[in-house]
């Protein structure tokens, strides 16, 4: 992102010195002013975390979560990871943890959320989330057939309304 900044102050400048194309200049301008801000907001979250993206937890304004974790393979890629108060659900792996880091500000997650995930490991939503997603894992592993899946998700959540109750 850096390159590019630099090569539109050059590229503006030019364009500026040689009085040339003014509306290029200014859609140059706009796109430099935008990169700028994005540059501003990473800068600003990397000095939460003492400049590695690796296990930040950033929330949205809309109340959404991530975290920024190492891909699982041992290589240097980065995996933007979505959870909430039930689980994660979802994640996307990037290249390197500035480039995750980078579409999370550009998604709008600028929030710290630091804790986040460690206190929600610890509610019983959570933790039901958590046996949803083993159960799913067991059926997609061929461990369970779909009638147990049903059968079990039932129960589970017929337990869940009688501790709801009492």
């Amino acid at each position: 992102m850096r390159e590019r900044i630099e090569y539109l102050r050059c590229r503006i400048s030019e364009l500026k010195r040689l009085d040339e194309d003014r509306g290029y200049a200014l859609l140059l301008a706009i796109e430099l002013r935008m990169l700028l801000n994005r540059q501003r907001q990473i800068d600003a979250v990397l000095s939460m975390s003492g400049g590695t993206p690796l296990g930040l937890e950033l929330r949205h304004t809309d109340g959404r979560l991530i975290a920024i974790l190492p891909e699982p393979d041992g290589s240097s890629k980065a995996r933007l990871v979505r959870y909430g108060p039930d689980g994660f659900y979802g994640h996307e792996v990037f290249n390197d943890p500035m480039k995750a880091l980078d579409e999370a500000v550009c998604q709008g997650f600028v929030q710290d959320a630091r804790g986040a995930l460690d206190a929600f490991v610890l509610t019983p939503v959570w933790q039901r989330g958590m046996r949803y997603s083993a159960m799913l894992q067991r059926y997609n592993e061929g461990r369970m057939s779909f009638e147990e899946f049903c059968r079990r998700s039932r129960e589970e959540a017929e337990s869940d309304n009688l501790t709801a109750v009492e």
